[in-house]
């Protein structure tokens, strides 16, 4: 016998997109708050059961059903319990199920509307039902027909090592079925009590330790959410399964955990749709390098739902990228606009920046969803847009003045924001001739006088920091590009220079790279001492970011948060 199969061949979005797939595929959703990705797993829900698609954030749900009607009649039976002239059918919790005539199995399969079947073929786990998965239920033979979830751990003793493995590397703890407890099936969690001088799992010595461990059902929302989660994916027909919010009341760890156990432990005639919020959910996803990963990135603009896939050779591409693996960079993909700094610094600075502008807005607005993120130097900007870019995430970047040195790495953050190089190269050589015309202000006769000035004055045996930090600043007075990184826009002569740094700016910025004006981020706050992590410290401790000294930095802030 054959066992039957649904499965989606299709999406159309509202927007006009669309995406192919196939009945193995692993489909991760993902995007901002209100995209349409809960939405989207409701609207698959939908079409199969009564043969409509009742969301707006889809137009067609195209969908496959393999197997003859001949094979659907005879699995049905095998999948459900019998209740006079109805199916009883499982759903995710197993308590109780629904009904189906079974006059109406033949009219079910044929017409591709299975009503109250559909949770056979097509299982749909969202968060909140998941709490209720893991209650006791009443057991079964150990020889009979299982149909609810916990009565599969009951009755297969192999699937019941394999969740306990699964839940112990998850929590620590094993998961352990209660074949003692009576008239209900109950699992407990903790260390499984030795069955030694010749008792068994049902004898009254170790039922009597075992129920002095909890139970699963009283513990916390986390613990019940993960086990729904895996108990669902080992034990459930379906060929399809729906999972909204996996992560749902789990701590990070454990929400990378269960991506990562998702891809791995499904089966592999199982079409996965996962819609996430969580970052962790989605990286233990890529952890998993499966070659059937789809990320699909939802993003609704007025009434129309858009969608833009990231395919599996991409994301291998990406994933390899350390940029993006050990950073927050790919978190952006949940959020309105990224943009994306040199430091954390410039993170943290922004930011706060950002909270200041839309404080003095007041709540009359919905405040924007916009993240700030850290590729650790101006030459990781281009390859951080072009991931982010592809799933068509609306991005800006800012890099301190010297950008404009070299042609590399601006050209390559210019291209990855859509700028052809031949519009701006002109003025970009105009501008970085105009820096490098310029006397230094210290030649090396005076820089070696300076350093060793400075070290003669250092008794210590190891250089100390504040030496270090001496050498450093009289090293940037030695070349020209070093005094424009720390003056900025006010280092540029008038004239020609300047006409031709205007220019250049009003092209890249309407593509979304931003110069510091300043030159670099100390520039806005020059009454404050230190570099880097030191200065922005001392910065958010000290300032009023709504004070009339930082209105230039607002100004520009609001100019990079405008939305694309």
């Amino acid at each position: 016998m054959v066992s039957p199969q649904v499965y989606v061949k299709a999406i159309e979005f509202s927007g006009g997109d669309s995406i192919a797939l196939d009945p193995d595929d692993i489909i991760v959703i993902v995007g901002p708050n209100n995209s349409g990705k809960s939405a989207t797993l409701r609207s698959i829900e939908g079409s199969i059961k009564t043969g409509r698609n009742s969301a707006p954030t889809t137009k067609t749900i195209s969908l496959d059903y393999r197997g003859s009607l001949a094979d659907f009649t005879r699995w049905v039976p095998r999948v459900t319990t019998r209740t006079g002239n109805t199916f009883r059918v499982p759903n995710a919790a197993g308590s109780s199920g629904t009904l189906f005539p079974i006059k109406d199995l033949s009219k079910a399969w044929n017409d591709k509307i299975l009503g109250a079947l559909a949770p056979l073929l097509c299982r749909s786990l969202a968060a909140g039902d998941r709490l209720n998965a893991i209650k006791p239920i009443k057991r079964i033979a150990v020889t009979g027909q299982p149909f609810a979830p916990l009565q599969h751990l009951l009755v297969n003793e192999q699937l019941e090592s394999r969740m306990s493995q699964l839940f112990q590397e998850a929590f620590g703890s094993e998961l352990i079925v209660n074949h003692g407890a009576g008239e209900n099936i109950v699992l407990h969690v903790g260390s499984r009590p030795v069955a030694a001088n010749g008792r068994d799992r049902v004898s009254r010595e170790y039922i009597a330790e075992l129920e002095k461990l909890p139970t699963i059902h009283n513990d916390g929302d986390g613990v019940r959410s993960f086990a729904a989660v895996l108990l669902n994916l080992l034990t459930s027909s379906a060929t399809l399964l729906l999972v909204d919010e996996p992560e749902a009341f789990l701590h990070p760890p454990q929400a990378r955990l269960i991506g990562r156990m998702l891809a791995r432990e499904r089966k592999q005639d199982c079409q996965l749709f996962i819609a996430t919020h969580s970052g962790d959910v989605l990286r233990g996803l890529l952890d998993s390098n499966s070659p059937k990963l789809r990320i699909v990135r939802l993003r609704r603009r007025g009434n129309v739902n858009e969608a833009h896939e990231l395919r599996p050779d991409e994301i291998r591409q990406y994933w390899n990228d350390s940029l993006l693996r050990y950073s927050n960079i790919l978190d952006g993909i949940f959020h309105d606009k990224v943009v994306i700094c040199e430091s954390d610094s410039d993170n943290r600075f922004y930011a706060a920046v950002l909270d200041a502008i839309l404080k003095q807005k007041g709540s009359a607005e919905r405040r924007p969803d916009f993240m700030f993120a850290h590729c650790g130097g101006k030459a990781r900007l281009p390859s951080a847009l072009k991931a982010l870019q592809r799933l068509r995430v609306p991005v800006a970047a800012i890099a301190d003045f010297d950008a404009l040195n070299d042609e590399q790495p601006l050209r390559g953050i210019a291209e990855a924001l859509g700028v052809n190089w031949d519009q701006i190269k002109d003025n970009w050589r105009k501008v970085k001739t105009a820096v490098e015309e310029k006397k230094p202000e210290l030649g090396t006769r005076e820089i070696r006088e300076k350093i060793t000035d400075i070290l003669k004055a250092v008794t210590e045996p190891i250089l100390p920091r504040s030496a270090r930090a001496s050498i450093e600043s009289e090293l940037r007075r030695s070349t020209p590009w070093s005094i424009a990184k720390t003056a900025g826009r006010a280092y540029i002569p008038n004239g020609d220079p300047t006409k031709a740094l205007n220019a250049l700016l009003d092209v890249i910025e309407a593509a979304g790279l931003f110069i510091t004006p300043v030159g670099e981020l100390e520039g806005w706050v020059k009454d404050v001492g230190g570099h880097g992590p030191g200065w922005v410290n001392a910065v958010l401790e000290e300032k009023d970011f709504s004070s009339k000294d930082l209105e230039p930095a607002r100004d520009f802030i609001s100019k990079v948060t405008t939305p694309l």
